[in-house]
């Protein structure tokens, strides 16, 4: 399996992730929350955009889970860790997104369950996972040798 350095890649195709991001978790988020709750559609956009803002701050701007999972990485002695591995960053932003959007939330003062939680982060999970699997495809182009 080949391996990534994560570090190139996000700087390659950091800024694609982030506008890939910010519109799905927009889109994402709008539909969670007019389904979950019964805002109205004012706090509703109010909400999908804390949610968002907040998600794209810790998520893509400065990509927490990214970093960290880079730091383990390197800990059990893999500088550049095959790329099956990078799902680990993947599913630690999900988590974090997810976490933002119920505090978020409860701010508005919304009781959430912990299925609410599981399917926020179902939703997280969509969002970054087409968002990273545009960046990977803008950042490492496949030649396919005829």
């Amino acid at each position: 399996m080949p391996e990534v350095d994560m570090a190139v890649v996000w700087y390659i195709g950091g800024t694609v992730f982030m506008a890939w991001f910010a519109v799905l978790a927009s889109i994402g988020n709008f539909l969670f929350v007019r389904v979950s709750t019964q805002f109205s559609f004012r706090r509703t956009i109010v909400a999908v955009f804390a949610m968002t803002g907040i998600s794209w701050l810790f998520v893509a701007a400065f990509p927490i889970p990214l970093y960290a999972s880079m730091v383990i990485f390197q800990l059990c002695g893999h500088q550049y860790p095959p790329i099956g591995w990078l799902i680990v960053p993947v599913l630690l932003s999900s988590l974090m997104a997810a976490f933002v959007g119920v505090t978020v939330l409860v701010g508005f003062h919304e009781k959430r369950t912990l299925s609410a939680f599981w399917w926020q982060f179902a939703v997280n999970l969509t969002c970054i996972g087409i968002s990273f699997f545009r960046m990977m495809t803008y950042a490492l182009p496949v030649r396919i040798l005829a």
